[in-house]
């Protein structure tokens, strides 16, 4: 009897443990009910006690902003178990005031969701689904260095989608706009905070061997004034799928030099041994794929700066990703990856272990990058142990820099293993109209095309970049899985400057002849005063530099080009008149079967900086104290005809 008295008080305690909730049974179909900060607060009692909500399921009623909560539901422990039932948010928003405790296990919603054996095995409890967090989150005030901070939770082993992220906060040191550190699921998740602390994932800053993050998105602005910054994550060991970068990236001065920034990456370590973690999770390709950057990264003062990752450590393969926006970064600096070092095959092999080789294929580049040393349009530097992949690439961005390429290494282990070639660089090419790079191609790595070769279906083109594109008339070719994008599709409309061959082409530094655009997908273009974009053609209206915009779906692109009013150089009795040499770096001689009576050097902005009267059939014109770039020669003879010739100042 004394028996059945305490499993009945037993049954009443618990039933009476979840009275206080606004209602419902804690089922699927009949979820408890979340009205008030006081409901929540009751999550967290009883995961206190030592009940994880096992397959209980919460429905948040409303927004709960009057009020906000102050506390962070649950608590670390050392134990590694959170919340494992599923809230249901319901679109609906939850208000954040928190403050860290001096213990400093952080600020955020939910302390952890779901749960772990501490060996990267998780159980796939622990849910969160649709709800938004505002407010506000700060350190301790004894601890202000050591706090971290997330906008749903601090740690993940469960799955959280369709959250987003709109907090203001202080001083955090590590912070992650979904959560602190991942090891479960983020799924269709976004950011808008703007955080500028010393390591930042607008997303999650960390990402173990187990998680996937899919589909996420990051609009805040992120100041970089520590290591490991991205908008998506800042160190990743997982995998990252489809995730786009909207925010700005830029530096902080005053912090010094700083490390690994990317537009959705900051460091991704792929093969590396880890104590915490057993089983062969280490030897699997970890993957970016299908990832997108349209936001500015401005980091002056920072090495390692990516589009898509800053640094990747290890047998990395990085697939179909887009980078559109510009980069500016210290050293190693690319338009995807800003240096890329394959993994150590020897400790794996010491193990037993196949080692898998890292890719970088199939990439699109159409953002300006720039730095101080070892910067490429695909990668900053790539280097290799045994035969890692840099192919399938493409660059139509302009480089201060390598077009694909910078700083490729190989390391030498033939004293080791017989592996043979180190790197492996195959069908790999930029466009030399954008592009304006002077230079040769680098036989083996990579070739410069014209427009009209990189757009298009051809056969000639899908000879070239392969099956792992979409091709269609009237632009470049897309990553396969971005193809149905609108960011992709409008960065893949391509400007026609005139090419008559591999000797006398157009490009954005010089613009000489009308041009066509790209009209596909109903892409509209703008532009100043000194053009007319009318449909398809594009006039020169008159010299000098000259934005053209290009928009679809509300995104937009950039270019800049000097233009040279045709109008203005075409030229009579050009046959009799000889310029040379061309390039000169001084003396420019001119020659003519008539009389020269008046030579003008005028810039790419149509400006006359040099005047020279001649009466004679020749003239030397002294162009040493000229700034290098191209210019344009007008010769006026006795009988008033007007030659005109380009050249170069070197």
């Amino acid at each position: 009897m004394r028996n059945l008295i305490l499993t009945a008080i037993c049954i009443f305690t618990y039933i009476c443990s979840f009275a206080q909730f606004g209602g419902g049974l804690g089922t699927e179909s009949d979820p408890y009910r979340i009205y008030t900060i006081a409901h929540l607060e009751e999550i967290g009692d009883s995961l206190d006690n030592g009940n994880y909500l096992y397959d209980r399921h919460f429905r948040l009623m409303n927004d709960i902003v009057d009020d906000s909560l102050t506390n962070t539901i649950g608590d670390y422990y050392g134990n590694n178990q959170g919340f494992c039932g599923s809230l249901h948010g319901g679109g609906h928003t939850v208000a954040l005031n928190m403050q860290a405790d001096d213990d400093g296990y952080g600020v955020a919603l939910f302390c952890i969701i779901g749960s772990s054996d501490g060996y990267g095995n998780l159980d796939g409890r622990g849910y969160v689904d649709s709800l938004t967090v505002i407010g506000n989150l700060y350190p301790s005030d004894s601890n202000q260095e050591t706090c971290d901070g997330g906008g749903v939770c601090i740690f993940n082993y469960g799955t959280i989608c369709h959250c987003v992220s709109k907090l203001q906060i202080g001083n955090i040191s590590y912070f992650g706009g979904i959560a602190v550190e991942n090891r479960g699921n983020l799924i269709s998740c976004t950011n808008y905070t703007n955080t500028a602390y010393p390591a930042v994932g607008g997303i999650c800053y960390r990402a173990r061997p187990t998680s996937n993050i899919v589909d996420c998105k990051n609009y805040g602005n992120l100041k970089i004034s520590g290591e490991a910054t991205a908008g998506i994550c800042g160190l990743s060991e997982g995998g990252i799928i489809g995730c786009t970068n909207y925010g700005i990236l830029s530096s902080d001065q005053s912090a010094g030099i700083q490390y690994t920034v990317g537009g959705i990456v900051g460091q991704f370590i792929g093969t590396q041994p880890d104590n915490e973690y057993q089983g062969d999770w280490y030897i699997t390709r970890k993957r970016i794929m299908n990832c997108q950057n349209l936001g500015t990264i401005d980091a002056q003062s920072t090495c390692d700066v990516g589009g898509i990752v800053g640094y990747i450590d290890g047998n990395v393969s990085i697939e179909s990703c887009g980078n559109y926006g510009d980069v500016i970064g210290l050293y190693n600096v690319g338009g995807i990856a800003g240096r890329y070092v394959g993994n150590d095959s020897i400790w794996i092999m010491g193990v037993g272990y196949t080692y898998q080789k890292g890719r970088l294929v199939n990439c699109y580049n159409s953002g300006h990058i720039h730095g101080d040393s070892i910067v490429g349009g695909i990668a900053g530097t790539f280097a290799s142990l045994c035969g890692d992949t840099l192919a399938n690439c493409l660059n139509i961005g302009r480089v201060e820099g390598s077009a694909i390429s910078s700083g490729h290494y190989a390391f030498n282990i033939d004293d080791y293993y017989d592996w043979g070639d180190s790197i492996y660089y195959d069908s790999n090419y930029y466009d030399a109209q954008m592009l304006a790079d002077t230079s040769a191609n680098e036989e083996g790595m990579y070739e410069w095309k014209f427009t009209s070769q990189l757009t298009g279906d051809t056969p000639e083109l899908r000879a070239m970049l392969g099956d792992g594109w979409s091709y269609a008339e009237g632009r470049y070719p897309i990553p396969l899985g971005l193809e149905e994008d609108s960011l992709a599709m409008l960065f893949a409309t391509p400007i026609y400057l005139y090419a008559e061959s591999e000797e006398e082409y157009d490009d954005v530094d010089l613009v000489q002849h009308h041009f066509t655009v790209g009209t596909e997908n109903e892409v509209s273009w703008a532009s100043g005063s000194r053009l007319s974009i009318v449909g398809e053609n594009a006039t020169i209206l008159a010299s000098g530099s000259e934005n053209i915009t290009a928009s679809l779906a509300g995104y937009s692109f950039t270019r800049n080009l000097n233009l040279i009013n045709p109008v203005n150089i075409e030229e009579q009795g050009f046959d009799d008149v000889k310029v040379f040499p061309n390039p000169t770096s001084d003396i420019l001689n001119i020659t003519s079967s008539e009389t020269i009576s008046e030579i003008e050097i005028v810039n790419v902005m149509g400006q006359v900086v040099k005047r020279m009267e001649v009466n004679a059939d020749n003239a030397v014109c002294d162009v040493e104290g000229l700034t290098s770039g191209v210019y344009v020669v007008r010769i006026r003879t006795a009988s008033a005809t007007l030659s005109q010739r380009r050249f170069i100042k070197e």
